[in-house]
Formats: C-alpha cells, sequence, structure tokens
C-alpha cells in the first residue's frame, strides 16, 4: 500500500490493508482488548515501521511481518533510539503518515462496532435466561418482558410461551412489559406475528403496561382482534386472566 509512486486508494494493496484493519478491530475487541491498547496499537505501528525501514534493506522489510500482536507491541520494552532511514525508507514513511489516521479510524471504528456487538450478545444472553414465563394461578402462562430484548431474543421467549400454552392447555396468556423499555418497531412486528399466531386464535391474549403509542402501532398494523385486550398495568390485567 505504501509502494513506490503516489498512493493508489482504489487499488488492490489498499484495499487489503482496509480489509484487515477492519476485521483486526472486531477480532481485538472480541478478545476484550482495552481503549489503553488500542491507542498504542497505531503509535507502535508506525515505530516499528521505522525501525525496519532504518535497519532492513527495501526488500528484506517487505518480505517480514510488522507485528506479532497488538499485545507484544503495547508491551514491548523501550528500544535505542532510530537510525536515521535510507531514502527510500524516508520516502515510504512519507507514504505511510497520511494513511496512518485513516487506518487508525477505521482500526477504532471497527473495534467500538465490535464492543457494541459483545455487549449487545451479552445483554441478549442475560435476557434470554433470566426473563420469567411464569405460571399463575389456574395454568395460566405469564411472559414478563424485561428490559430491551432484541427481535431473535424475544421470538425466542414467544416461543417458549407458545410452548406453555400447548404443554399446559391453556386458554389465556398474559404478556407483560411493565418493566421493559420502549420497543423497537421490528419488535413491535414480532408480537404482531405472536397475537396473529394460528394458536392462540381461539385463546384470550392479555398485553399489560405497553405504551399508549406502541399498542396503536400495534392496532393500526393488525387490525381488530377480538382475543387480544390491552391493559394499562399489570394488576388489570391479572383481574382478567385469573378465574374469579
Amino acid at each position: 500500500a505504501c509502494g513506490d509512486g503516489e498512493l493508489d486508494l482504489a487499488g488492490d494493496h489498499f484495499r487489503a490493508v482496509v480489509r484487515a484493519f477492519s476485521l483486526a478491530g472486531g477480532q481485538l475487541a472480541s478478545a476484550g482488548a482495552s481503549p489503553t491498547l488500542m491507542a498504542k496499537l497505531m503509535p507502535c505501528l508506525t515505530d516499528a515501521l521505522a525501525r525496519s525501514v532504518a535497519q532492513e534493506p527495501r526488500g528484506a522489510m517487505a518480505e517480514a511481518p510488522l507485528v506479532a500482536s497488538a499485545e507484544a507491541l503495547a508491551a514491548a520494552p523501550a528500544r535505542p533510539p532510530l537510525q536515521t532511514p535510507a531514502p527510500a525508507g524516508r520516502s515510504l514513511l512519507d507514504r505511510w503518515r497520511p494513511l496512518e489516521v485513516g487506518l487508525g479510524a477505521i482500526l477504532l471504528e471497527t473495534y467500538c462496532l465490535g464492543i457494541v456487538a459483545r455487549e449487545r450478545a451479552r445483554l441478549d444472553d442475560v435476557l434470554e435466561k433470566n426473563t420469567p414465563v411464569i405460571r399463575l394461578p389456574g395454568d395460566v402462562p405469564a411472559l414478563l418482558v424485561v428490559g430491551r430484548p432484541s427481535r431473535q431474543i424475544l421470538s425466542m421467549l414467544l416461543g417458549r410461551v407458545l410452548l406453555e400454552v400447548a404443554r399446559m392447555g391453556a386458554d389465556r396468556l398474559l404478556v407483560d412489559f411493565t418493566h421493559a423499555q420502549p420497543l423497537e418497531r421490528e419488535v413491535l412486528d414480532v408480537i404482531g406475528e405472536l397475537l396473529e399466531h394460528r394458536k392462540l386464535q381461539h385463546r384470550r391474549v392479555v398485553v399489560t403496561a405497553l405504551s399508549p403509542q406502541q399498542q396503536r402501532e400495534l392496532v393500526a398494523s393488525l387490525g381488530s382482534l377480538e382475543n387480544v385486550l390491552f391493559c394499562k398495568s399489570w394488576s388489570e390485567g391479572l383481574r382478567e386472566v385469573l378465574p374469579h
């Protein structure tokens, strides 16, 4: 990417470097690399490149990898001062420096995206394992949605509820959103799919504590469902599903 001539940002070498930095950012996020390490990485790469051009012929440097790992760079001991690079080395460093900022930004962006994805996966795992599906008196299954589950997690949870409905032969179901955060549109679509499910067509479904705005969105997309009742609170929903 820093070869002779003008920088070719559309060249195969540059695209390969961008892919490598993008992949490295995601891998470092998955491995739990700290922001401090990420801040050190690009200066260390520049230092390694400068030392390579100062100490190795151009051809030998091209054949050898510059970096073994980010951890090795961050933990590397202090080195003696750089020798003055040859003219060819100075030319290569001049080409590298404009790339350093851009590639560093790519590395940090993919690192941050990887951190967000890792935390999202961790949260999904917690929600999947700890969202309660309980049995109310009278063998009425109830799902208590908490937090802000993703579409995938909510689909799995609603699948568990349908299994409970079939297993217990329940004629009523309660889905509560008292402790849920505002849901995204695609998650609301999953709830709509549940309410329209053929297994619930002849069963009473009580939905509690869904925000008025999201309730209106569901009604607008589903139309009138005679077996679905929206209640303002958990206690109001309990009065509807529990045997009198």
